[in-house]
């Protein structure tokens, strides 16, 4: 009597064989889950230091640009000349626009959906500090266009004075002191080389009031200086 035969996956060896086949597949399974795993959180991670260079380069943008702007402001307040001057009114107008221009990409960046309160009040101060800079400007301005009139008035008191002076040398009998007329020049060229000369414009009309009131010079505007 022949003996019966067994199928091999029942057999002790079958049976060992399939569950070292199930191992490998499960291990394969595994491994290919990590490695897909190690990958997103490559990604993720990649983006995540992305980003928080983005925030940190973005923030410092906006610090240099309000740096930016500050010193432009305090140079545009030491400005005399009208050239210089609207140079550096310019210069102050293109850092107004870098430092709004990185308020909008501070805005629209994710920071500030996860830290809306802070940049608000970044948003808020750096809005504060333009709309003083553009008051200062505007008092600048207004400061710039009175000294000019200023100037222009003083040159033109010069040139009377100096040609009073002449005719006064011409008339034999001095009715007006030389020396005075010398002392009122040298005030009107101090004034014109300072920046605030409302002292030297008093001093200028009190020795207008000493001379004889024959004498044809004009006064001098105070009004720009006040």
């Amino acid at each position: 009597m022949t003996a019966r035969r067994h199928p091999f996956f029942t057999s002790a060896r079958g049976r060992l064989l399939s569950f070292n086949l199930l191992m490998g597949v499960v291990t394969l399974l595994v491994s290919g889950v990590a490695v897909f795993g190690f990958h997103h959180a490559s990604q993720l991670q990649e983006q995540v230091q992305r980003q928080t260079l983005n925030d940190m380069r973005g923030s410092m943008d906006l610090a240099r640009d309000t740096a930016n702007v500050a010193t432009a402001a305090v140079r545009l307040s030491q400005v005399v000349g009208a050239l210089e001057y609207k140079s550096e009114a310019e210069r102050l107008l293109a850092t107004q626009q870098a430092l709004k221009h990185s308020l909008a990409q501070l805005a629209a960046a994710p920071l500030a959906q996860q830290e809306q309160a802070r940049v608000a009040n970044i948003i808020r101060r750096s809005n504060a500090l333009q709309q003083s800079v553009a008051e200062m400007l505007e008092r600048g301005q207004r400061r710039h266009l009175q000294r000019n009139a200023l100037l222009s008035s003083l040159y033109q008191n010069q040139s009377n004075l100096r040609h009073l002076a002449d005719l006064n040398d011409r008339g034999g009998d001095k009715a007006i002191d030389p020396r005075q007329l010398a002392e009122m020049d040298r005030l009107i060229v101090a004034a014109i080389h300072t920046v605030t000369p409302r002292s030297i414009v008093l001093q200028l009309d009190q020795l207008r009031g000493a001379l004889p009131t024959r004498s044809a010079i004009p006064r001098w505007r105070l009004s720009s200086l006040m």
